[in-house]
């Protein structure tokens, strides 16, 4: 996972958490992010990652000292006020609390053969199609078991890359008609890049993608209106 790391003057991470988390870095340990090639100058923010279970745990329990990064307000215009981007802990937590129904156990227990049924449908595409691009086919994957579990329909994604279907799934949005799988492309490619180029970049215009990236939003809200 990825944290943001507010600069803090001469007081380390151990100090804070009574020393359950590993590692300390530079900027931690002395509050100056000045040095640091990993942090923003801008924003006084450095961005670190770890996989240590004990860490991630200590870093969950302590939302008050590792709090979303503002980088997230750029999936605002995709994702809305919605749990990914909401920063606000009290407001993350009500909504957090509607959704939790929706993630029952036995209801996530029981999307699993979907899931091992695309899993198992990418390992043969991988294999049929040889050297290929992993983040197209992840994507397709990743359209299917949205298909397949929130709208029972299989998009057929993986397919048309191995060629067994010739023709996208589309969606008739005010009589424009949208690929899928490309509006689901320039969404996800368009939310990187902002992210990406936040801290570098003036103007959100000005970053690589922008355009396809608010376009595919606008197409996505006329579909959504008219459901």
């Amino acid at each position: 996972m990825s944290l943001l790391v507010p600069p803090m003057p001469q007081m380390s991470l151990p100090s804070i958490l009574s020393g359950s988390v590993n590692a300390p870095t530079h900027c931690v340990l002395t509050g100056d992010s000045s040095t640091c090639s990993g942090c923003t100058r801008a924003q006084r923010i450095c961005s670190k990652n770890t996989r240590n279970a004990e860490d991630v745990t200590q870093i969950f329990k302590n939302q008050e000292v590792f709090r979303k990064s503002p980088l997230v307000e750029v999936m605002g215009d995709w994702l809305g006020d919605g749990l990914a981007t909401q920063r606000d802990i009290a407001k993350h937590a009500n909504v957090r609390r509607l959704l939790n129904p929706a993630f029952r156990q036995d209801y996530i227990r029981g999307l699993s053969p979907v899931f091992s049924e695309v899993g198992e449908h990418l390992a043969e595409s991988m294999l049929q199609l040889g050297e290929h691009d992993i983040q197209d086919l992840a994507m397709r994957a990743t359209l299917d078991i949205i298909g397949l579990t929130g709208f029972r329909y299989g998009f057929g994604c993986l397919d048309l890359a191995t060629g067994k279907r010739s023709e996208p799934v589309t969606i008739d949005a005010n009589g424009k008609q949208l690929d899928v799988a490309k509006l689901f492309d320039q969404l996800v490619s368009g939310m990187g890049n902002q992210i990406a180029f936040a801290s570098v970049s003036p103007r959100q215009e000005w970053i690589p993608g922008f355009k396809e990236y608010k376009d595919a939003i606008a197409d996505l809200d006329k579909e959504s209106s008219g459901l």
